[in-house]
């Protein structure tokens, strides 16, 4: 309901992109139902998705089930999206402790701004 709203408030929406985990069950699982549910309202809509692979190992990854999530939310978006970009999580961490030098203490501002501008 909150995704129509916004969408509404355009006379023509150019397009949604959406940004997201692949690996856990909000961004694996309620995404793609968001994105399902606009490509069902709004099919002239272009979809464009921006899914980030999987928890780094950097931060800690739990369960067992994110293989299973990836796979279902993979599934889900080749139906729904026009656009998949797919990102690799250890790599933009990468990035940002290599590249562009962020420290420990602002390494998720540090992966922020890589994502940021890899979107724009």
């Amino acid at each position: 309901d909150a995704l129509r709203r916004e969408i509404e408030i355009y006379s023509e929406p150019q397009g949604l992109q959406f940004l997201h985990s692949m690996a856990g069950g909000t961004g694996g699982g309620l995404t793609p139902l968001m994105m399902q549910q606009a490509r069902d309202t709004y099919p002239r809509v272009p979809i464009v998705s921006f899914s980030v692979l999987h928890p780094s190992n950097r931060i800690g990854s739990s369960g067992i089930v994110q293989p299973y999530n990836i796979t279902l939310c993979l599934h889900e978006l080749g139906k729904s999206c026009d656009g998949v970009f797919i990102i690799n999580n250890d790599a933009l961490f990468d990035m940002a402790y290599n590249i562009y030098k962020f420290t420990t203490e602002s390494r998720f501002f540090g992966v922020n701004w890589i994502m940021q501008s890899l979107i724009t």
